[in-house]
């Protein structure tokens, strides 16, 4: 990677790099590698968007682009149908067009101190933290301690693009980006949000999508750092958009200063009291923070 993403067609997409992997963590170990839980319990639709909770890893692009497509429909996450060893999973590369397959021998996480290096589920479920491992085991991570235990200091996962990570979670082939322009005028976000039916008639979105902030942040509001974008919801007169922060629970929560600002049950998510890491965030606030947002189809 270069600064913060990938050589070739992954640069065609400008989008969030994020800094050290997780600083003295990794340069002073060690991690214990053990399972942690289960792939997932009950039906693979129990597998839900607000499971996926960044751990020490420094790839918020990827575990934003998971929740994201979670929150569409489980079956676009192409997990593997026996949640039992050896775990084959699915990604499709954007470089070389295809998709590729790698094989987790194993459940195990890292951890270390009650931390987890992975992604962390909820009730147990391991599903996020594997799909993260099976990831970087695709990205060439060196491999210690035999076929599944990478070695953490040289993790190859930091920085990357959001947009591109929904493709290769997916395999849907088509990016469609709004780069959002700095001025106080919405109307250019505004114009993509509302065409082409990117959004049910409850504001969800149809299809998976993403946004990214840049080098401007405030309180819950994190630079260098990806969302999953759930949706819209008009109030008040304005359009606001629903955000998903991938530290979930662990993340500061965003209060939107216009008092507008939706607090109702939107797609069964109460704005005001919920902890997973869901905020609505107004397009002109919106504009001051992220540099763009984007969906595959």
């Amino acid at each position: 990677m270069e600064n913060g993403r990938e050589e070739g067609k992954e640069n065609r997409i400008d989008d969030v790099k994020t800094g050290a992997i997780i600083g003295e963590e990794a340069a002073n170990p060690p991690w214990s590698w053990e399972k942690c839980g289960d792939f997932y319990t009950g039906p693979s639709s129990s597998m839900t968007f607000k499971e996926p909770i960044q751990g020490k890893a420094d790839d918020c692009f990827f575990i934003a682009a998971l929740s994201s497509v979670a929150w569409v429909s489980y079956t676009l996450l192409r997990a593997p149908t026996n949640p039992k060893n050896p775990l084959n999973f699915t990604f499709y590369d954007t470089v070389a067009g295809g998709d590729v397959h790698p094989q987790l021998s194993n459940q195990d996480l890292a951890k270390k101190d009650g931390a987890m290096l992975f992604a962390t589920g909820v009730t147990g479920k391991t599903w996020p933290g594997l799909y993260e491992k099976a990831f970087a085991k695709w990205k060439n991570c060196t491999i210690v301690q035999g076929a599944d235990y990478l070695d953490i200091r040289e993790l190859k996962i930091k920085g990357g693009s959001a947009v591109n990570a929904l493709m290769n979670i997916t395999g849907l082939k088509n990016p469609d980006i709004c780069n959002v322009i700095n001025n106080q005028d919405p109307s250019n976000e505004l114009n993509w949000l509302n065409s082409d039916n990117r959004f049910n008639a409850t504001g969800k979105s149809n299809k998976p999508m993403v946004a990214s902030t840049g080098s401007t942040g405030t309180g819950g509001i994190y630079t260098d750092h990806s969302y999953s974008l759930l949706g819209i919801a008009n109030s008040g007169g304005s359009t606001f958009i629903i955000l998903r922060n991938p530290y979930g629970k662990n993340a500061i929560k965003y209060v939107d200063p216009n008092p507008s600002r939706p607090t109702g049950i939107w797609n069964g998510i109460n704005l005001a009291t919920n902890t997973d890491g869901v905020f609505p965030i107004d397009v002109v606030q919106f504009k001051k923070y992220f540099k763009n947002m984007g969906r595959v189809y």
